[in-house]
């Protein structure tokens, strides 16, 4: 049996079930399992994907501290060892496609894998 390919996926606080613009200044939570959108994600990767890790984020709070989330982020990816990254969908939405953009690009540069992102679907 091949090992899966280790997936983080990256998701603002809505797509993460915390709530809406009255929750956007929520720090990271990380779930070991796909979550929100994720459960979609993982479906549609297949079974040679798995999701070990989801990065939660405010929208506020990354688009105000966005050089520490993605410290931390990096240091998730790391953690989980992942080997692809997978940021949104942003879904045409100002500040979240503003994190899936800085998200994926800290995590592609600094990591050296692949990163993508889907802002709008």
């Amino acid at each position: 049996m091949t090992e899966k390919i280790r997936v983080v996926h990256y998701i603002n606080q809505f797509y993460g079930g915390y709530g809406g613009e009255d929750t956007a200044s929520i720090g990271i939570v990380i779930k070991e399992e796909p979550v929100g959108t994720g459960l979609a994600l993982a479906k549609n990767l297949g079974e040679n994907y798995e999701i070990v890790a989801t990065f939660i984020c405010g929208d506020n709070y990354i688009a105000e501290n966005t050089d520490e989330v993605c410290r931390q982020l990096i240091d998730t990816v790391k953690k989980y060892k992942g080997q692809l990254f997978v940021a949104g969908a942003g879904f045409n939405a100002g500040k979240n496609g503003i994190g899936c953009g800085a998200a994926a690009s800290s995590g592609a540069k600094k990591l050296k894998i692949p990163a993508v992102s889907s802002l709008f679907a």
